[in-house]
């Protein structure tokens, strides 16, 4: 099906902040890969935990989806933390999953499905960041 990306934008002045991706796959559409990544001056200030939950939420909203998974390597305790705080909850590792500067890593897998993300609380913030559905912003 696809990769979709959503440039991270701080609403103020519109700084690009970073990307949040969803990667729909022609096999699995019925569930999705969420990738993420923020510029490292803007890290740890909650744009992260803000984006991808926006992107989770809209993924969930307007598509069929019924699971979205998620990962990362274990030394990103940021990226876990993350993940963790927005409720997705950790089912496997895949050893040797990745090549991080020349050597082979472990691969964590989070996984999110539509129920859950619905019984969650839904804090409503959506204060630094703009997804807009169509338009070209102006």
């Amino acid at each position: 099906m696809g990769r979709f990306e959503w440039l991270v934008l701080l609403r103020e002045d519109r700084t690009a902040l970073g990307w949040v991706s969803l990667r729909i796959g022609e096999h699995m559409r019925n569930s999705a890969e969420l990738g993420y990544s923020l510029i490292t001056a803007h890290r740890s200030q909650g744009y992260g935990a803000e984006a991808t939950a926006a992107v989770v939420g809209a993924g969930f909203r307007f598509s069929t989806l019924a699971r979205i998974d998620a990962c990362c390597v274990r030394e990103n305790t940021a990226s876990r933390r993350l993940l963790d705080r927005l409720g997705f909850r950790q089912t496997k590792t895949q050893k040797a999953g990745a090549v991080v500067r020349g050597r082979p890593v472990d691969i964590l897998i989070y996984e999110m499905s539509r129920e859950v993300w619905a019984s969650r609380p839904q804090d409503g913030s959506a204060n630094s960041i703009v997804i807009p559905a169509s338009a070209k912003p102006k």
